[in-house]
């Protein structure tokens, strides 16, 4: 990137210049002072349990040009404002004007961070691409990213999260998006956005916010989604394998094969070495976003076996004799179904016993026992073993067993006790592990790959 122009980002944010900076440029910004790189900007944020301001001296120290604070540290270059939170949101509305990239916004309640992944090796094949990091999708994470996007970019994808009514209303408001995608509309964040109806308010915010230039990619299988075009004043693409897809004119279908699955839209026949619905979702949407940018066939088909499954997020590991599902990032009804399909899916094929780590799916409100219960007599039929941890996986794996007879339930105390109840059954089993952040069954996982001393092979 050629940098942000210091005394330019000053103004915009109304800052106080104080002391000499040693470059005109910053090269980017960060907010972790243990992973600054020189030359960029540290930006000092107040925090639940540290406040950026006690690092302002160990980011320079590293190499920072400089830091944005909200009262000073002497004797090193900064930038004085009243609160730095809004200024960093001031920067990234300013700084996003200045970049000549089509800004694509992505939201829905599953598979933000695989469709942002997807387009990114796919459009990367040909277009000079800029990213969100992880899943910076909130306040200080798309502001973020915009504000390290560099300004060569031509393609900027950005995430936006929400979990309350307005969230993604102050990200559109900075990412000013020409293009957006919705994946999916499920039962999230209930806790704030109360119901289905009211995730679907929300995440069409992000579509409201094109212009009448702009174009929004939807996905036909979703009736909520579907509910959305008559309101809309973009251009509308849409994707999807079902009936309704069909009747749209989307002429795509998909099918696991040996390596990963395979991919067929309007006649051309794609590979995508990943297993699993919501991966065949997300390279749908790639390859139609590819063609609107004139990208060629064998760039798509380029990028598409590029592409390679974020960690915690339906990721299929095989070592050795060992199948294992890492999905433990997060978890929500429509995710959880993803993960047992394909955990069922795999299980058959190779004969083995269908294990499921559950932890709590967590924001769900009042209705949190009552969803798990119900997806757990739901999906019994799809497993063999239930491994809950938390009182809220333990409702789900109660029902599974009262609904098939020969699901066993083993109860965990935590993430640790969950991998020492599996370790036994990792030869005979597919092991899928799944449930809300907060669980941190990623380390459920972590454990389990020492079981093998390999925690890097991947094969779909």
């Amino acid at each position: 990137m050629t940098g942000l122009p210091i005394d330019r980002l000053a103004r915009a944010v109304r800052a106080r210049m104080l002391g000499t900076f040693p470059s005109t440029l910053a090269r980017g910004v960060s907010i972790d002072s243990r992973r600054v790189v020189p030359g960029q900007l540290f930006w000092a944020l107040p925090g639940q349990r540290t406040d950026g301001h006690r690092f302002v001296q160990a980011a320079v120290k590293k190499g920072a040009v400089g830091a944005v604070v909200s009262h000073p540290s002497p004797g090193l270059p900064q930038l004085l404002v009243p609160d730095t939170r809004q200024a960093l949101v001031r920067a990234a509305r300013w700084y996003r004007r200045c970049l000549p990239a089509t800004v694509i916004g992505i939201t829905g309640s599953v598979g933000k961070t695989t469709t942002k992944e997807m387009l990114r090796a796919v459009l990367g094949s040909e277009l000079c691409v800029a990213a969100s990091e992880a899943s910076h999708n909130n306040l200080v994470g798309l502001p973020l990213s915009v504000l390290n996007a560099p300004r060569d970019a031509e393609v900027l994808l950005l995430e936006h999260g929400t979990s309350e009514p307005g969230e993604i209303r102050d990200l559109t408001s900075i990412s000013a998006p020409d293009w957006a995608v919705l994946t999916r509309i499920g039962a999230a964040h209930l806790s704030g956005l109360e119901s289905t109806e009211g995730v679907l308010r929300e995440k069409a915010q992000l579509i409201h916010a094109l212009p009448r230039t702009g174009l929004a990619l939807l996905n036909a299988d979703d009736p909520l989604v579907r509910t959305v075009q008559p309101r809309l004043h973009c251009s509308v693409l849409w994707y999807g394998f079902g009936e309704a897809a069909a009747d749209l004119g989307v002429r795509a279908s998909w099918q696991p094969v040996q390596g990963g699955l395979s991919l067929q839209v309007d006649g051309c026949r794609f590979h995508v070495p990943a297993r699993g619905g919501p991966f065949a979702y997300a390279a749908l949407v790639a390859v139609l976003a590819a063609r609107v940018f004139g990208l060629s066939t064998h760039s798509i088909q380029a990028g598409l076996a590029a592409f390679r499954p974020v960690g915690g997020r339906l990721r299929l590991i095989r070592v050795g004799e060992v199948r294992l599902i890492d999905d433990s990032y997060n978890a929500n009804p429509l995710s959880l179904r993803a993960c047992v399909a394909l955990l069922d899916e795999v299980a058959r094929e190779e004969r083995r016993h269908r294990v499921l780590v559950l932890g709590d799916m967590l924001e769900l409100g009042k209705q949190a026992r009552a969803i798990h219960r119900t997806l757990g007599g739901e999906l019994a039929d799809r497993l063999d073993q239930v491994v809950a941890v938390g009182q809220l996986a333990a409702e789900f794996a109660d029902a599974a067993a009262s609904a098939n007879r020969h699901c066993r339930v083993l109860r965990a105390d935590d993430p640790v006790d969950a991998a020492a109840l599996c370790r036994p059954l990792l030869a005979q089993s597919v092991i899928a592990v799944k449930g809300s952040r907060a669980m941190r069954l990623d380390e459920t996982v972590r454990r389990l790959l020492e079981c093998v001393g390999d925690g890097t092979a991947y094969a779909a």
